[in-house]
């Protein structure tokens, strides 16, 4: 993780008495300590999986995990936390190589384990519905890095505003060459970055 993160140096993280981590915390950044703690975090559920199910992590996946869960974290804005039912949403839209709008659709979800779940959970939906209403080769694009091809968030604003809508009016949907208009300036907007 230091190659990603600016973490403290080794040699701090000696245990050095009751307080040691504290101290270590204490004597850097916030988000270099924000950082240090999702690393332990990680490590000891790598341990655990190990110790108590014998099951053994690959390293690349805890590094993409803690990349990920990391900028969620910064991401997180107050308004609009999920709510902890695992209650969620999915955002889906659909064009074609010129950027033309085919479909968009969103949908609320219940019951999710997870943010990744529900990332696949939106793949899935992209997939169901190209595969139904728009039959032509398909490039499938997720801001999750382990679901399938990774685009940053930044990439992703219309899925994303889609699944905020979905949550917003709770109630899912699916509209052919067409999209609503809180998303139209955000098509637009992309379509100018894909021409260029």
């Amino acid at each position: 993780m230091r190659q990603k993160w600016l973490l403290p140096p080794e040699e701090d993280l000696k245990y050095s008495g009751p307080e040691w981590l504290l101290r270590v915390i204490d004597g850097v950044e916030a988000d270099s300590a924000g950082c240090l703690l999702l690393v332990l975090w990680r490590a000891w559920f790598v341990r655990n999986e190990l110790t108590h199910s014998n099951r053994k992590q690959v390293i690349e996946s805890s590094v993409s995990f803690l990349e990920n869960y990391w900028e969620t974290l910064c991401g997180i804005s107050r308004q609009g936390l999920p709510d902890s039912k695992g209650d969620a949403s999915i955002g889906v839209v659909i064009r074609d190589e010129k950027g033309k709008v085919l479909l968009t659709a969103w949908r609320v979800v219940s019951n999710a384990a997870n943010a990744e779940e529900v990332e696949l959970m939106a793949c899935k939906e992209g997939i169901t519905l190209a595969a139904e209403w728009t039959p032509r080769p398909a490039i499938l694009e997720s801001d999750c890095s382990m679901a399938i091809k990774h685009v940053k968030r930044e990439h992703n604003v219309i899925a994303h505003e889609l699944a905020h809508l979905a949550r917003r009016l709770h109630h899912s949907a699916v509209w052919r060459d067409r999209c609503p208009a809180c998303v139209e300036s955000l098509v637009a907007q992309d379509c100018k970055l894909l021409s260029n």
